[in-house]
């Protein structure tokens, strides 16, 4: 399990089908009838803040971030995939650290020696051209780890 996150800190939160509902007759009754707030049903996705961790860490309250002017907030919510509850957002790794990262580990493994025997530099050391093909590397790992 992830750890609790901290006040101010964003999650990913997912409807239910009471919050979808909520959210859309609040929706109606401010503008006369239903605006564009795209699909609100069971499940859907939003990003919420969160301004309240219970002292047990188990549960969190949350300000549910909606595209316009309606707010939500949902309280005491427990960490999971299902509607009702939250996760943490996924991790966005940033390439040139992780072409970094690669060329290190493979320093480390390699003993800090090229696949001819020479010394390799360290990651400032290398050239432009080289630290861009690292982060080619990467880039391709990465897209493998999604799916792409």
């Amino acid at each position: 399990m992830n750890p609790t996150p901290t006040i101010g800190r964003t999650v990913l939160y997912r409807l239910s089908a009471t919050d979808a509902d909520y959210i859309s007759s609040r929706a109606r009754d401010a503008a006369g009838a239903t605006p564009e707030l795209g699909d609100l049903a069971e499940g859907t996705t939003c990003a919420a803040a969160v301004t309240y961790v219970h002292p047990e860490g188990d549960r969190i309250n949350l300000h549910v971030l909606l595209d316009g002017q309606l707010t939500h907030w949902v309280t005491s919510r427990r960490q999971g995939q299902g509607p009702g509850t939250w996760s943490p957002p996924p991790c966005v790794p940033d390439l040139a650290d992780t072409a970094r990262l690669g060329y290190e580990a493979y320093g480390e493994e390699r003993g800090w020696l090229t696949w001819d025997g020479r010394p390799m530099p360290p990651w400032g050391g290398l050239s432009p051209e080289t630290r861009a093909a690292w982060q080619a590397g990467a880039a391709a790992i990465l897209r493998h780890g999604q799916g792409g």
